[in-house]
């Protein structure tokens, strides 16, 4: 086994272990916890990971996670100047399963590229539906992985079968 694939197996249980038994009005706790121990593993790869909740200074967008080229955000903020900004990255638990947040989501990162096409933008979730059970369900996997085309797109477990998605952390990392 790999050393990113442990790490990939790492994250899985720490947010396993943050976020098992509880309930559904603890999603905001449980989307700041993944952010961070998803901030903590870029950290061993990427020096400066800002988050959650960062901003970048003209777009009026809240970004789960920023890689930056030096954390010196905006005098009493996490707001940052665009030339510092490498990566834009929206973190999920457990995946986007709606076509207008998708499509929210993509035009944030069309928004984002279009005006400092060196940022590259990217869609993390921890667990997605890649495994769709009923014949008419939409593969949001399949959706997602083709709405935001050349925007990174990356998971690492199969959320029913709770396999890993083998290669997707490293992918992730090497995108960034």
């Amino acid at each position: 086994m790999s050393a990113m694939q442990v790490e990939q197996i790492q994250i899985l249980n720490l947010v396993e272990s943050y976020c098992k038994n509880l309930d559904v009005r603890w999603n905001k706790y449980k989307g700041d916890v993944v952010c961070r121990i998803v901030q903590r593993f870029i950290g061993n790869h990427l020096s400066v990971v800002v988050g959650p909740n960062a901003y970048i200074d003209g777009f009026p967008y809240e970004f789960d996670l920023l890689v930056v080229d030096n954390d010196s955000p905006r005098d009493l903020t996490l707001s940052y100047q665009p030339q510092n900004v490498r990566d834009a990255i929206e973190v999920k638990k457990g995946g986007i399963y709606s076509q207008s947040q998708l499509a929210k989501t993509k035009k944030m990162f069309d928004d984002v590229v279009s005006k400092c096409p060196h940022i590259k933008c990217a869609y993390f979730a921890v667990e997605e539906v890649q495994t769709v059970v009923k014949k008419n369900s939409i593969n949001f996997y399949v959706l997602s992985k083709t709405t935001l085309g050349s925007h990174g797109f990356f998971a690492l477990r199969d959320l029913r079968r709770k396999g890993l998605i083998v290669g997707d952390w490293a992918k992730f990392i090497a995108y960034l």
